[in-house]
C-alpha cells in the first residue's frame, strides 16, 4: 500500500508539473485514464506493438489526454529537425517515459530515501553488490534539512549507489578502441556495435571513486556528483556531458530534494 501511495502522489505531481493537469479537479474520464499508469501491465502496449497487436482502449484514452493537455497545445513540428515526432507521436512516447522514468523511477528513488538502510540478502537478489540501499541508518539527514545543496548531494549519492535504472545501451557512431580489454589486450569495436553502460559498475569503480567507492559518502564525493567535474552516470550522461542526458533530471532532483526536506524537517 505504501508503494501505491508513492505512485499516486507521483502521478498527480507529474500530471501537474509536466502536463498542467490537476487530477484532483479533473473530470472522471481523465482520472480513470491516469490510473492506467498505476497498472503493472502499463508497459504491455509496447509488447503488443512489437507483435502488431492493437493497444487497449485505456491506453488510447491516456494518450488522448496527454495529446490534448495544456502543455502540448503549442507543440510545433520542426521540419528542420530530423525525425521530429508529431504531437500524437510525442504523446505516445510520453506514455513510456511517464511510467518508466516518472512513476517507476521516482517511486523507487523516494522509497530508497525514506525507508532506511536495509541491504539485500546475499544470494536472494541479482543486485547483491554489498552496497547501501538508500540512506544508511547511521547517517542523520536532519541537520541538512534547510541546506538544499547538501540535500542534492545526498540524493545524488543514493542514486549513485542504487540507480533506479542500472544500465543503458546505444550504438557506436564510430569505431572505439579499449586499450585494456580481456587479458589486458586492446580491442576495437566497429561503428554500429551495441554497447551497454553499466551504471552501478561505473559508479563504484575505485579507480574513479576511490577505495571507499561502495560507501555512502555524499559530501566527500561532492565534486564527482555535481558540477563541472561530475562523473555521475545515473541520468544517462557523464555529469552534465552527453547528448542523451535525461530530460527530467532537474525536475526529478527538485522533487526528491523537496520530499527529503519535508520528510526530515519534522514539521508534520
Amino acid at each position: 500500500s505504501a508503494d501505491i501511495r508513492y505512485e499516486q502522489y507521483i502521478i498527480r505531481m507529474l500530471f501537474w508539473s509536466l502536463l498542467q493537469i490537476d487530477l484532483a479537479s479533473a473530470d472522471a474520464s481523465i482520472q480513470k485514464a491516469a490510473k492506467f499508469l498505476l497498472a503493472g501491465d502499463s508497459l504491455t502496449p509496447y509488447l503488443n506493438m512489437a507483435m502488431c497487436m492493437p493497444p487497449s482502449s485505456t491506453y488510447n484514452s491516456l494518450k488522448a489526454v496527454i495529446e490534448a493537455s495544456p502543455a502540448l497545445q503549442n507543440y510545433v513540428e520542426d521540419p528542420g529537425l530530423p525525425n521530429c515526432p508529431t504531437r500524437a507521436q510525442f504523446a505516445a512516447q510520453c506514455m513510456f517515459l511517464l511510467r518508466v522514468a516518472g512513476v517507476a523511477g521516482l517511486s523507487m528513488s523516494a522509497w530508497l530515501m525514506t525507508k532506511g538502510n536495509k541491504p539485500y540478502e546475499s544470494g536472494k537478489n541479482l543486485l547483491s553488490y554489498d552496497l547501501p540501499e538508500g540512506i544508511p541508518n547511521d547517517f542523520d539527514v536532519a541537520p541538512y534539512a534547510n541546506d538544499r545543496d547538501k540535500l542534492r548531494l545526498i540524493v545524488l549519492e543514493v542514486l549513485r549507489l542504487r540507480p533506479p535504472v542500472h544500465e543503458t545501451t546505444f550504438l557506436l557512431t564510430q569505431p572505439f578502441t579499449l586499450s585494456s580489454f580481456a587479458n589486458g589486450n586492446s580491442k576495437t569495436f566497429p561503428a554500429g556495435c551495441p554497447v551497454m553502460l553499466d551504471y552501478v559498475g561505473a559508479q563504484t569503480d575505485p579507480q574513479l571513486w576511490g577505495a571507499n567507492a561502495k560507501k555512502f559518502r555524499p559530501f566527500e564525493n561532492a565534486e564527482l556528483l555535481w558540477g563541472s567535474k561530475a562523473k555521475l552516470n545515473t541520468f544517462n550522461s557523464v555529469g552534465d556531458q552527453g547528448d542523451r542526458i535525461c530530460p527530467g533530471r532537474e525536475l526529478a532532483l527538485e522533487l526528491l530534494i523537496n520530499m527529503l526536506q519535508a520528510y526530515h524537517s519534522k514539521t508534520w
